[in-house]
């Protein structure tokens, strides 16, 4: 039954592959806000911190 092992395994890749890319993206979208909402409203590092973002 090679076809089910196959199957499996590249049903594991796929799903690591949308994994990466959605948590790479993930990071990137909260780098940019974080970047971009410092600059904009000028609060400090732990002011953002406190509330987590």
């Amino acid at each position: 039954m090679p076809n089910k092992a196959f199957e499996s395994d590249s049903q594991r890749v796929a799903f690591f592959h949308a994994f990466t890319f959605f948590s790479t993206w993930f990071v990137e979208v909260v780098v940019l806000w974080r970047s971009h909402f410092n600059k904009t409203y000028g609060y400090s590092r732990a002011y953002i911190c406190r509330f987590g973002f």
